[in-house]
């Protein structure tokens, strides 16, 4: 018997040590509100009196999640063995338990606790931990079906009989037909919140935005048939959109919601879905693929980098993952704008995927001849070309995406089979305003005010995209997106979409268009794949 077998079987045989209990530690930035899961540095931080928040962190409460199950919610006696006390402007209140387990414990936040910054002490079985909490009158946060801060909205379609159903892709709005959305933070209210929902309207002016059409707001207050701490707004969707992953946002006071999404549809079913949900069938797999050529200039200061590359991917999904994912990074439709927001406490959404086998290699070939896009870790990339420009220095910039036709092909692998697709590459997008774009120191963007972007290139068979990132210095990231026809020439952003973004010093923002829609790619082992060209214009920005 070799050596490392006895050692195996010593160890086996040894009695077990005990395990040391995980002390309670909450993550930095660890408490936010319930349904946005905003962190701090974004500018809908903060937790507003009378409303659900979540504290994320390690060994915090049991390994068996703990749920309140009945009025009255346990207050000084805790749940599972967690306490929570809340310590602000001179008082200190016990919160109202909701859930509880190891690495996130959900609370109400009495409507008594004073705003302005506050100490939650949360005890596990005897032993404290704290954490700073920011306390506000107002901020609203949408809860949303995958409870990630993003995606399809906790939204029901209300029918003319009062009765309601769940908003999804296969069952959507109509335009015109009242809903009615879940989410925390409205403000305050007089009573014992841990006795049950205190109904009634809430004085706080509500905004609620459909697709950038604004909704006409019907009802607002606590949740009468659910939870402490849950408020419902009941509007109506607006005439004149449609579409699967509508970006849904609700500005309470004056401080913008976390972004959501909602389904609606004239005629039933979802109308730009890339899936053909009918075909789905709960249990399979769906696989699709996709191909990209892009030419990139972006502008630092008084350098441009100008660059050009090719990428691939071919993917399998689990259908009942599709389904439930609802698209939290979805894009927007036309005319119209959305808002992603990252952060600690906010944790990346993810499903089982499998990567396929399209080949070893993929083949683009247009006016300039053939480049290879060679398979690196499953994914299939290549540089086509890169040129830095610098002021007073004449260089050719060095291109192989050139207007014309090209063709992409691949010899099949394990899990494609081959293919040949052919691409038009038209004009790369001219963002006209690049220069002037904000003011003339360190060219800032005024979060307050709407953002005018033109460009030219871009015709009738093309999308632009224009996208906006602003780290903020706590870590917390919010990029938004707007996307219009190519042929309309300019998008104004609006300033309610920019104040989502937190202030920064070093965001950037883009110009791109891409084909509207790009060529299917047919293969054996796809169930959808699109090849597409795309040219992009980025510059470094400040907001403020």
């Amino acid at each position: 018997m070799k050596q490392s077998s006895l050692v195996a079987i010593a160890i086996s045989i040894l009695p077990a040590a005990p395990i040391a209990a995980q002390s309670p530690a909450i993550r930095s930035g660890g408490v936010v509100n319930a349904a946005s899961l905003a962190g701090r540095g974004l500018p809908n931080q903060g937790v507003a009196q009378g409303s659900q928040f979540a504290i994320f962190g390690t060994g915090i409460g049991p390994d068996e999640p703990v749920q309140a199950k009945a009025f009255p919610f346990p207050t000084t006696d805790g749940l599972g063995g967690v306490t929570i006390k809340v310590a602000a402007g001179g008082s200190t209140v016990d919160a109202i338990m909701i859930s509880v387990s190891a690495n996130k414990v959900v609370a109400v936040l009495p409507s008594t606790v004073p705003v302005g910054t506050g100490q939650v002490s949360l005890s596990y079985q005897g032993t404290a931990v704290n954490a700073e909490i920011l306390i506000v009158k107002t901020n609203f946060g949408i809860f949303n079906r995958g409870d990630s801060g993003a995606g399809a909205a906790v939204l029901r379609n209300i029918a003319e009989d009062g009765s309601a159903t769940e908003n999804s892709l296969t069952s959507p709005a109509r335009p015109g037909q009242r809903v009615s959305l879940r989410g925390t933070g409205l403000g305050p209210v007089a009573g014992n919140e841990a006795a049950g929902p205190i109904t009634g309207d809430i004085a706080e002016d509500v905004e609620v935005w459909v697709a950038g059409k604004p909704a006409n707001v019907t009802a607002k207050g606590r949740a009468a048939d659910c939870c402490a701490g849950v408020d419902q707004v009941t509007f109506e969707v607006p005439q004149g959109v449609a579409g699967c992953y509508l970006p849904l946002a609700i500005r309470a006071g004056s401080v913008v919601s976390n972004f959501a999404t909602m389904a609606v549809s004239v005629a039933g079913g979802c109308p730009d879905a890339l899936i053909d949900l009918e075909t789905l069938k709960p249990g399979g797999n769906y696989s699709s693929g996709f191909i990209g050529l892009t030419r990139t200039s972006f502008a630092l200061d008084q350098f441009e980098s100008v660059s050009e590359a090719g990428s691939a991917a071919f993917t399998r999904y689990r259908i009942d993952d599709l389904l439930a994912f609802q698209s939290p990074f979805s894009a927007p439709p036309i005319g119209s704008c959305t808002v992603f927001t990252f952060s600690d406490a906010i944790q990346p959404v993810s499903f089982t995927s499998q990567i396929l086998d399209a080949g070893p290699a993929l083949t683009v070939t247009g006016p300039k001849g053939s480049r290879q896009l060679t398979k690196r870790e499953g994914v299939y990339l290549a540089e086509f070309a890169t040129t830095t420009l610098i002021p007073g220095v004449p260089l050719p910039v060095e291109t192989y995406l050139d207007p014309g036709t090209y063709t992409v092909s691949g010899p099949g692998g394990e899990h494609v089979g081959a293919f040949s697709n052919t691409l038009i590459v038209g004009q790369s997008i001219n963002w006209a305003n690049r220069s002037t774009v904000g003011t003339a120191d360190r060219n800032t963007v005024s979060r307050a005010a709407d953002l005018p972007i033109t460009w030219t290139g871009p015709g009738d068979n093309d999308l632009v995209t224009i996208t906006g990132v602003s780290p903020s210095e706590t870590r917390a990231t919010a990029t938004f997106l707007c996307i219009e026809r190519g042929s309309a020439g300019r998008f104004t952003v609006p300033s309610w979409v920019l104040s989502a973004l937190p202030a920064s010093r070093n965001g950037f923002l883009s110009v791109a268009s891409s084909l509207n829609p790009g060529t299917r790619l047919e293969a054996s082992g796809l169930d959808f794949g699109q090849v597409n060209w795309s040219s992009n214009s980025s510059r470094t920005i400040a907001y403020q």
